[in-house]
């Protein structure tokens, strides 16, 4: 079956036919008897949005493509294509399909899940909010346990908070004995 576009005029009156040679000695000719010419029109094709931004609808020649309109926006969902029925079943392809008769291609949308990922935490604690970081956060604290042969970090920072304490006492009595000597002076 020949589907193509032919141009006939309407004074020409004629027998149409198709020449077939099989070999080289053997011509067959065989008659057509019906053809059917369908005249070239124009169909409307227009973009049902669905709530996304405004897409401008389009005139195309039967059986030609209509042109890709991009992808609309409409906040807080992601555009999945364009469909030419409203339960979304059958995908149009700008690439491939062509337009038959006036048509409304429809939006499909879905629901935008943001996933938001923890931010890696850096070897130092930053200040956040203006706020100076918690040098004795626990989480913060790393301690290597092949040098402190499993002792906890807890117990080093009391040692050497304890051994912070013994120090200032210690410079406290130094003064208080310097003090009284200029006195006894």
């Amino acid at each position: 079956m020949f589907v193509g576009d032919i141009e006939v005029s309407a004074e020409m009156a004629y027998y149409p036919s198709l020449a077939i040679r099989r070999n080289a000695n053997d011509l067959q000719t065989l008659f057509i008897d019906t053809i059917t010419v369908e005249k070239l029109r124009n169909c409307n094709v227009s973009f049902e949005e669905n709530g996304g931004s405004a897409v401008e609808d389009a005139v195309v020649q039967i059986h030609d493509p209509v042109y890709d309109p991009g992808i609309p926006y409409k906040e807080g969902f992601v555009f999945d294509g364009w469909f030419t029925d409203k339960n979304f079943t059958k995908k149009w392809d700008f690439d491939k399909d062509t337009v038959e008769d006036n048509m409304t291609l429809y939006a499909k949308w879905s629901v935008e899940v943001i996933v938001e990922e923890e931010p890696e935490k850096d070897d130092e604690e930053k200040i956040d909010n203006g706020k100076a970081p918690n040098l004795l956060d626990a989480d913060t604290v790393v301690i290597d346990d092949a040098e402190n042969d499993g002792i906890s970090p807890w117990v080093i920072i009391l040692i050497c908070a304890g051994a912070g304490l013994i120090l200032v006492a210690a410079a406290l009595v130094i003064i208080i004995l310097i003090a009284r000597k200029k006195r006894n002076k």
